[in-house]
């Protein structure tokens, strides 16, 4: 193949995968219903019975220990949630904006998809654990969070 002809091979390639991908992406909270609300329900609410718990007025919370930020993405349902880094730091802002926006910290700085790429990257398997760890010391703190 010729040279030029290559290069319009190549950039025509570029051009479709980027349209693609562009035109894939979704909304956050297309993405909310699709991969949470089968848990957390529409309304965040969760389910005690499941042991899934309600964002609504605690989730927020989370964001005042670094521990509680990288947590929110490194739990299971949502490191492996089948979107991209980019989509998933838009899904866990809009969800904190969405359910827990009267108790995040003033200077909330969003996830991007870097630091959300890096969380994936460590999912521990003891999140119960960590989680009721999380919910004593910001309860030390004050905070509000659901135990349910």
């Amino acid at each position: 193949m010729p040279k030029s002809k290559t290069l319009a091979f190549l950039l025509g390639l570029v051009l479709t995968s980027f349209a693609v991908s562009s035109q894939s992406r979704q909304k956050p909270e297309i993405n909310y219903l699709q991969f949470c609300q089968g848990c957390h329900r529409a309304d965040g609410s969760g389910s005690r019975s499941n042991d899934v718990p309600d964002l609504r007025g605690s989730v927020g919370n989370f964001l005042y220990l670094k521990e509680g930020r990288d947590f929110l993405v490194q739990v299971a349902g949502v490191a492996q949630a089948p979107i991209s880094d980019v989509e998933l730091a838009e899904l866990m802002n809009w969800t904190l904006y969405k359910f827990g926006a009267s108790e995040m910290p003033d200077l909330f700085v969003p996830y991007d998809a870097e630091e959300v790429r890096k969380l994936r990257m460590n999912r521990p398997t003891n999140t119960s654990i960590i989680r009721n760890n999380l919910v004593q010391k910001l309860m030390k703190m004050n905070k509000e969070i659901s135990t349910e």
